[in-house]
């Protein structure tokens, strides 16, 4: 099912709100059981993908999922230190990953740091009215502590050095955001 939402929803959302722009090096991070890698590997204008997972048994489902595909490298990391260079990457995708994460504000500023001046940041996300809704919470197990609002994860992502290029939410539970990593002046 998430394989499907990804493929057919999520990617397709993320890029309309980006505007289709060139995606180059890609990273995902936190790729999870690696559903969208699939997906991901065969979007036109990929050249290469690298996918991180701090998970083991996670990376391990991945890995699997992957064997096949051409183009795709994947790395245990955290995706607070990522093992990249500054400027590495054109543009990243994470899906549904920084509600799980502690310091999630951490994780975009790493996102910022990785990706090139003018690279695209795609993220779609459950936000905290999701996660407190009272049917939810009792269904399903999310972290409670530092959970965020829209506005929030907007906020952190414009600190982060991002210029939001469009947002899609669905109340107050789900949110696709694609945001621009500022170019700035050499010197500064």
């Amino acid at each position: 099912m998430r394989s499907w939402v990804q493929r057919w929803w999520d990617i397709p959302l993320l890029r309309r709100l980006a505007r289709h722009r060139p995606l180059g090096r890609t990273a995902e991070l936190g790729c999870g059981a690696g559903h969208a890698l699939k997906p991901l590997s065969q979007l036109s204008g990929i050249t290469d993908l690298g996918a991180f997972e701090i998970d083991a048994k996670f990376l391990s489902l991945a890995r699997e999922k992957s064997a096949s595909l051409q183009r795709v490298t994947l790395a245990q990391a955290d995706i607070r230190q990522i093992p990249a260079k500054d400027a590495a990457f054109d543009s990243i995708f994470e899906f549904n990953v920084l509600h799980h994460v502690e310091g999630w504000g951490e994780a975009i500023q790493e996102a910022s740091r990785i990706l090139k001046p003018g690279g695209i940041f795609y993220a779609q996300e459950t936000l905290k009215g999701f996660i407190d809704h009272p049917v939810w919470s009792r269904c399903m197990a999310h972290p409670r502590e530092s959970r965020f609002l829209k506005e929030d994860f907007i906020a952190v992502t414009e600190r982060a050095g991002f210029r939001v290029l469009g947002t899609q939410s669905w109340g107050n539970q789900f949110l696709w955001l694609a945001a621009e990593k500022e170019r700035r002046a050499s010197g500064h």
